[in-house]
């Protein structure tokens, strides 16, 4: 018994009935203060003497170390403590916390710590905590990831989600799985959609997600081909409730609290990536003139063993139809083909997609003896000519009868613009 020994505030209610032989027993000096040791079992009873709902209580013991406990009690509201070591591992600090029950003034709670060896205790330190009013946020969703792995023994996909609660509350999980051969839509993740509707339970009954502890889980990944496949996984998330069963607080599921729904394109997976096409050269920037034309080109190549290279162009992210070569041909270039340009190449092994390219458009060269901007070249600009070169005119075309390009409308321009007039 004198392992369990432990320290007691002289206002707590001492459970063990042998308490005044073990500490006849066991001599120990209790800092100054309110606390003393007494020894014994480190089971108390803790009255809330603060004026305010508490929700957490501290117990802070110099001398010892994280692996010096071995042994905590399992308290019905607050469940079991947290032991972190003190800053410089100069003691333990043991935390009973439940955001979602507040002990009222006056009201008792039960906790207990068992240490190895009392006598390397050499401060102690208790304390409630207060609840700050403001309630814990909403259960967060599970974070769910899906990756192919390859192992020695063969490509492995791997489906792993995680519990990113910050309060420490558990939440109960159901799977449900499908796979389609096609991208995925947004629109097409709502419950009542028949593509979720349909999907596979795998999960015969739900498993129960600790914070920071995943459940993983690996299954065979899609079948290889050129043709796209989406993984679409369905989450269904319950409350943890706390009932009363054999004597002991257990853990079963609640009510429904949420589906989370995600789908992840798998095309052609198990392949390594040394056997997907490789761009051996990058589509680049383009800038190209309105009512111009314009190229793209992308070089690619792949191993001949996973099939034909197919290609397909995006604009702004979307699919361009018929455009399903290397190259790119926009003739005559319009406002709307301005923008971002990528190459999506496959195989049976898989897709690439390339950098981003730009196409820039600018505006035709001005014709500089167009004067009056008429679309032609006649007797008519003179005119028009004169009154620009005199400060008079508007000067309609670009080059504002700058006709030689020195950056000045002067005396300079007019044999230029009788050149330009004339022809050769």
């Amino acid at each position: 018994m004198l392992q369990e020994q432990f320290m007691l505030r002289h206002a707590w209610r001492f459970t063990f009935l042998g308490a005044a032989a073990l500490c006849a027993a066991f001599a120990f000096v209790a800092p100054a203060g309110a606390t003393e040791i007494i020894g014994g079992l480190g089971n108390f009873d803790v009255v809330n003497d603060t004026e305010d709902e508490c929700d957490e209580f501290d117990i802070e013991l110099e001398g010892v170390h994280v692996e010096d406990v071995y042994h905590t009690y399992h308290n019905g509201n607050y469940g079991a403590p947290t032991i972190t070591s003190l800053p410089g591992n100069t003691g333990i600090r043991v935390v009973y916390k439940n955001p979602r029950h507040n002990t009222q003034p006056r009201a008792v709670e039960h906790y207990g710590v068992s240490l190895r060896d009392l006598s390397m205790v050499t401060a102690q330190r208790f304390q409630w905590i207060t609840v700050y009013h403001a309630p814990p946020p909403p259960m967060p969703l599970p974070k769910i990831e899906v990756e192919i792995l390859y192992p020695p023994t063969g490509p492995v996909l791997r489906e792993t989600v995680v519990n990113v609660d910050d309060y420490g509350r558990s939440v109960w999980v159901i799977r449900r799985e499908t796979s389609v051969a096609r991208e995925v839509m947004l629109e097409e993740l709502m419950p009542t959609d028949p593509l979720i509707q349909g999907t596979n339970q795998l999960d015969a009954e739900a498993e129960r997600l600790l914070p920071g502890m995943p459940l993983i889980h690996e299954d065979d990944p899609p079948g290889q081909g050129g043709d796209t496949k989406s993984f679409v996984l369905v989450y269904e998330v319950y409350a943890n409730n706390q009932v009363w069963q054999g004597g002991e607080w257990v853990d079963v599921q609640g009510d429904l609290m949420t589906t989370v729904l995600t789908a992840s394109i798998a095309v052609g997976s198990n392949c390594p990536e040394q056997f997907l096409p490789v761009f051996v050269t990058q589509p680049s920037d383009v800038s190209a003139q309105l009512d111009g034309a314009a190229y793209f080109e992308a070089v690619v190549q792949g191993p001949a063993e996973y099939g034909e290279i197919f290609y397909q162009w995006r604009h702004e992210g979307i699919d361009m139809p018929g455009e399903d070569n290397p190259f790119l041909d926009i003739d005559p270039v319009l406002p709307e083909h301005a923008g971002t340009y990528q190459l999506v190449c496959r195989n049976d092994c898989g897709l690439v997609i390339s950098d981003v390219a730009r196409l820039t458009i600018t505006a035709p060269p001005c014709e500089a003896c167009d004067a009056n901007c008429d679309g032609s070249i006649n007797g008519f600009d003179v005119e028009e000519f004169v009154a620009v070169l005199s400060g008079d005119g508007s000067g309609c075309s670009p080059c504002q009868g700058d006709v030689n390009a020195d950056g000045s409308v002067n005396g300079f321009d007019i044999d230029p613009f009788v050149a330009c007039l004339t022809g050769p």
